[in-house]
């Protein structure tokens, strides 16, 4: 079942969604959900290394990318959604992790997290 993301919040016109990308890599995932979801990005990263790749190679006004080594804090009921794709192996503290993530949502945002595992691996 999809889960809906809301393109313009409230019905306001020009209202823009607020997200995070929490892990975000090299930054493609959050040019991708700024683009798709005409949405202002917060991404942050624990690599220096990926923050200086996607701030040379990617760039758009409404995504900051952000060099920061969790645990860290994110602004209370602040963001619509939160992603975090792909990276729960770095975590090491998941109570501390989802309780910051949950905290920083606003009333009705949606926490987004994808998680591979080896153990569902198609041969």
């Amino acid at each position: 079942m999809a889960i809906p993301v809301r393109r313009n919040p409230h019905g306001r016109p020009g209202a823009q969604l607020f997200g995070a990308d929490i892990f975000c890599g090299a930054g493609h995932g959050a040019m991708l959900m700024a683009q798709q979801l005409n949405a202002t990005i917060l991404a942050i990263d624990g690599s220096a290394e990926a923050i200086d790749t996607a701030n040379q190679k990617l760039s758009a006004p409404n995504v900051i990318f952000v060099a920061k080594l969790f645990p860290f804090e994110l602004p209370e009921a602040t963001f619509d959604f939160i992603a975090s794709l792909e990276s729960m192996e770095h975590v090491k503290d998941f109570e501390t992790f989802f309780w910051t993530l949950s905290k920083a949502l606003k009333k009705g945002g949606r926490l987004f997290i994808c998680n591979y595992s080896a153990a569902t691996q198609l041969a």
